[in-house]
């Protein structure tokens, strides 16, 4: 079945949308620029020509803009096109288009609405390779514990982050392993324990180094981190550490803000 497509502008970018007779085949969500979404809902979808949407695709595409503005919109009258996905992966984006927006489910929550407790997995998968962003609410899904969990859009977190700001959910912030000097994000006599406990090896070897002496040191950010590999890598170490300084030095002998 022939499929065609048509770019519209929202507040995330450009946003792609490709429909058949069925209904709304795919939507894809801003790339790096309106010819790489474009590329991108095509290699998702097959083949597909560009069109003019009908008015039917029109008022989806009217519907979707809205809600990426944060008005609140009923998607659950667009009609999908879910002939190419597999039978599993069409009962979870059914079970998932039930969840309300205000509302977050973790995988394993999202496996039991469409039949399946205990492929929680699965379910991330499905979600991984969802055709339907925004209409298929694949951003209203997260992992166990209150953590994001992932988001396979261009953004990743920060666009599954920013989607659910607009309908009043935060997400909880997901600890990095290195984020605070000294502190780990676990107990690590209790994981300690447990090693000694689950592998005799590894015990021998635990007793042999002696009590775990581990303190991570905060790391730069990305933005400090390719700062610094900006300014290193075409100088001397001596000569690019004058200059990090004299810039670190006009801030206050801090990092200048990435804005």
């Amino acid at each position: 079945m022939s499929l065609d497509y048509t770019l519209f502008d929202t507040p995330l970018g450009t946003c792609a949308v490709a429909w058949s007779e069925r209904g709304i085949a795919g939507l894809q969500l801003p790339e790096a620029g309106p010819d790489e979404t474009a590329a991108r809902l095509v290699e998702r979808t097959g083949e597909a020509a560009r069109a003019k949407a009908p008015r039917w695709v029109a008022e989806a595409i009217r519907l979707v803009t809205r809600r990426i503005e944060g008005k609140p919109q009923a998607l659950a009258g667009i009609r999908l096109d879910l002939g190419a996905l597999p039978p599993f992966h069409r009962k979870v984006c059914e079970a998932a288009r039930s969840v309300e927006p205000g509302r977050t489910v973790t995988y394993g929550e999202l496996a039991a609405l469409a039949g399946s407790p205990g492929a929680a997995r699965a379910v991330g998968q499905a979600m991984a390779t969802n055709r339907f962003p925004v209409v298929v609410p694949c951003h209203r899904v997260v992992a166990a514990g209150g953590r994001p969990g992932g988001f396979s859009a261009a953004g990743g977190l920060t666009t599954k982050e920013r989607l659910l700001a607009l309908e009043g959910v935060a997400l909880r912030p997901q600890r990095s392993l290195f984020g605070g000097a000294g502190e780990l994000p676990f107990d690590p006599r209790k994981a300690v324990r447990h090693l000694v406990k689950a592998d005799r090896q590894i015990a021998r070897v635990i007793e042999a180094v002696g009590p775990l002496r581990l303190r991570p040191e905060s790391m730069s950010s990305p933005y400090e981190s390719l700062a610094e590999a900006i300014v290193y890598q075409q100088l001397t170490g001596k000569a690019a550490a004058t200059i990090l300084g004299r810039v670190k030095a006009l801030f206050g002998d801090r990092f200048p803000a990435p804005r």
